[in-house]
C-alpha cells in the first residue's frame, strides 16, 4: 500500500493523472513512489531535528530521494 503521492504530485503536478493511474496497476512505480515518500518522510524529520551530525545522512537521503523521483520521471514521460 502507498503511503501517499502528494509529495511527488507536488514536484511533478503536470503528471497527477499518470501517478494516479501508475499507482494503481504498476507494482514496481508503487513501490518506488513507496520507497520515495518514506525518504520525504525521513529527510523532512531531519530538517526538523536539525542536528549538525545528521548532515552527510542528510545528503545521502536526499540524493537517493532525487534518484528515485528521475526514475519515476522516465516512468511517466514513458507512459
Amino acid at each position: 500500500m502507498t503511503v501517499g503521492y502528494e509529495n511527488l504530485i507536488r514536484e511533478l503536478p503536470e503528471f497527477e493523472s499518470k501517478i494516479c493511474e501508475l499507482n494503481m496497476c504498476d507494482p514496481q512505480f508503487t513501490q518506488l513512489l513507496n520507497d520515495y515518500n518514506m525518504l520525504e518522510h525521513r529527510i523532512a524529520i531531519m530538517k526538523d531535528r536539525a542536528h549538525p551530525n545528521d548532515e552527510t545522512l542528510l545528503v545521502d537521503l536526499k540524493k537517493r530521494s532525487l534518484t528515485l523521483k528521475d526514475r519515476m520521471y522516465i516512468i511517466l514521460k514513458n507512459a
